[in-house]
């Protein structure tokens, strides 16, 4: 009997996922050689096409990508890629990374790299840069296995990867409150196992692809140039098919995750404009049909980033472009046949009609079982950039076809089937997925008319602690609409109404209360609000910005905000009598950076002054 408890005991206290429990019912899995793990047919099929896309002999494809793919896989085994996101039951890790890998060989084609280089560079070149896009695509969720869970072995020790291989049969649990973007700071950490010193030799020779590849794998995304685009690419088609537009996926997520706190923000605005009645209303931004909710994409993304400010979550991103880019990995929009965000649809509602510029929702996420408002009684029609029928635009199979390079186009049949099967993996694995056609932005053709804004990729992780944000003038999406509609029309005038002195005066309320309830972030990447010489420092003009999103869901009144703000004369002012001062960044990768902004005395906020921020410097 007490054997029996301690044995009980003792196997409660690291809780598996259901996903990993393993066939005999023992609660562990039997790690296997890459040779096992690589021969399911779609992780074999996914090798062909990994094949396909690069131009070398097979024994040379053996040596520089199946030898490093056969020590990923020994390593991550049958690992989940996430926990409840993409990729999240037995074996995703794996498959994640095949993917990416495809999907990052086939997108590297239509760039000649190293940028600017002489045609016979470029040519000399080729190689050895697919190679690092590939590592690159391969590694790029590696480092969770070294920070999001903790490997339990059958004999009670924990296992780390710099162990080396698993060696005994094991099981996971994820880390409760862990940082998720740890992981993209730990990649590096496995690049010698994985490629190996002969790789790793060879690839450090060229200069410039060595720099990009090692910024990738600290995380720094922003810094990796070409293949940090290329990479964030990959990863955001490979997530968006595996996850669809899957709302109880989503609502799994933990409480903390970015996908749900968005969905949530999603279906709060759509339902309180359903509650107003102002779902198909001519001048307003919400359009249902029977299979799609059109939002006015300007304006959805102004009222879902003052939703989320709201909410007090602080890095929501200002440019709407990212903002969308992020909606889609997440499975909650739909994207244009040619992989964007921006759909142009033409509206007639009776002798009304306008032209506009929207994102597309499934109303599943929106409602889930609830029954659905009444769909619109008038026309919508797809334009440019959404020219298709929606059987062709909902058809995964279609978009691959469309994917394939033209090189490739007579093999398009043989692949089409294959894809299918990687977006939509085992059943016992997969039964809820809803692949959709959520292709975000590729660039493998010229931009549409609709949408004319250059996107960059998004660093997934500022590593360095030195980083603080320093561009608070947020470009907007450049996206022309024939008819503007703003939301909150009565709201917006109101403030118009009031003097700058009461506007100012809702400021300072708003930012001392946020302050002292901590629902601002201080001292830290992007944050608006920083302590420099025991004094508040408030940033210009993101501060004032985020204020007028919060009241209104648009920042264009911000500056008579600012104004009223100065008339306050709560703030210190410069020696040289002006308003506005400055701060340096410091940081090797941050010289001669500055951030700009007033500053408060502390005892309008705190009894005690927190600490500095230690990377800010005032210029007197």
């Amino acid at each position: 009997m007490l054997d029996w408890l301690s044995k009980r005991k003792k196997s409660s206290a690291v809780k598996p996922i259901v996903q990993q429990v393993s066939d005999d019912g023992s609660g562990y899995i039997r790690p296997l050689s890459a040779e096992k793990l690589l021969q399911a047919d779609r992780r074999k099929a996914l090798l062909d096409l990994i094949w396909e896309q690069t131009s070398m002999s097979r024994s040379m494809f053996h040596k520089l990508y199946l030898a490093p793919i056969s020590r990923y896989a020994e390593l991550v085994q049958q690992i989940p890629a996430s926990e409840t996101h993409h990729h999240a039951y037995r074996g995703g890790m794996l498959d994640h990374g095949l993917e990416l890998m495809y999907h990052g060989l086939r997108l590297r084609q239509s760039y000649l790299l190293p940028p600017g280089a002489a045609p016979e560079d470029q040519s000399r070149q080729t190689e050895a840069w697919s190679t690092a896009i590939a590592y690159g695509c391969l590694m790029h969720d590696v480092g969770k296995i070294a920070v999001d869970i903790v490997v339990e072995m059958s004999n009670g020790a924990i296992w780390h990867p710099w162990d080396g291989v698993i060696s005994k049969p094991y099981r996971i649990r994820y880390i409760k409150g862990r940082d998720y973007k740890l992981h993209n700071a730990t990649a590096a950490l496995f690049c010698q196992h994985i490629l190996g010193a002969e790789i790793m030799s060879w690839l450090s020779g060229y200069p410039e692809l060595w720099k990009d590849l090692l910024y990738l794998l600290a995380g720094n995304y922003e810094l990796a140039d070409v293949i940090g685009e290329i990479v964030g690419k990959a990863d955001r088609l490979s997530t968006s098919l595996n996850v669809g537009a899957n709302p109880e996926r989503i609502l799994q997520a933990p409480e903390t995750s970015q996908q749900k706190q968005w969905l949530l923000g999603m279906r709060a605005l759509v339902k309180t404009a359903q509650d107003q009645k102002l779902l198909n209303v001519r001048g307003q931004p919400y359009w249902l049909t029977t299979d799609s909710l059109w939002l006015v994409s300007k304006v959805a993304a102004n009222n879902l980033r003052a939703h989320l400010l709201k909410q007090g979550l602080d890095n929501v991103p200002q440019n709407n472009n990212i903002l969308f880019d992020e909606l889609q990995s997440h499975g909650i929009l739909q994207a244009t046949p040619n992989h964007r965000a921006i759909w142009k649809v033409h509206i007639e509602d009776g002798d009304w009609s306008a032209d506009l510029t929207c994102v597309r929702v499934k109303p599943s996420l929106i409602w889930g079982s609830e029954e659905y408002p009444a769909p619109f009684n008038g026309k919508v029609a797809i334009l440019g950039d959404g020219e298709s029928t929606t059987s062709e635009a909902e058809s995964p199979a279609a978009e691959v076809a469309a994917a394939v390079p033209p090189q490739r186009e007579i093999e398009a049949k043989a692949i089409i089937p294959v894809v299918e099967t990687i977006a939509a993996p085992a059943a016992q694995q997969h039964a809820d997925d809803g692949v959709d056609d959520l292709l975000k932005l590729f660039s493998d053709s010229p931009p549409s008319p609709a949408t004319t804004t250059t996107l960059k990729p998004v660093p997934t992780e500022q590593v360095e602690a030195t980083s603080v944000a320093t561009n608070d003038n947020v470009t907007s999406s450049k996206i022309k609409k024939p008819k503007e509609v703003k939301p909150h029309p009565k709201k917006l005038d109101e403030m118009e109404q009031q003097g700058r002195k009461a506007l100012a005066d809702d400021f300072f309320t708003w930012l001392k209360d946020g302050i002292t309830a901590q629902k601002f972030t201080m001292n830290d990447t992007n944050a608006k609000i920083h302590i420099v010489e025991r004094q508040v420092f408030i940033v210009t003009p993101g501060i004032f910005q985020r204020f007028c999103l919060e009241q209104t869901g648009q920042d264009d009144a911000w500056r008579k905000v600012q104004q009223g703000f100065e008339k306050l004369k709560l703030h210190r002012k410069r020696p040289d009598d002006l308003n506005i001062w400055a701060c340096n960044v410091k940081g090797p990768r941050k010289a001669g950076k500055k951030i700009q902004g007033y500053l408060l005395s502390s005892d309008l906020f705190f009894s005690e002054p927190p600490m500095n921020n230690p990377f800010l410097s005032l210029v007197e």
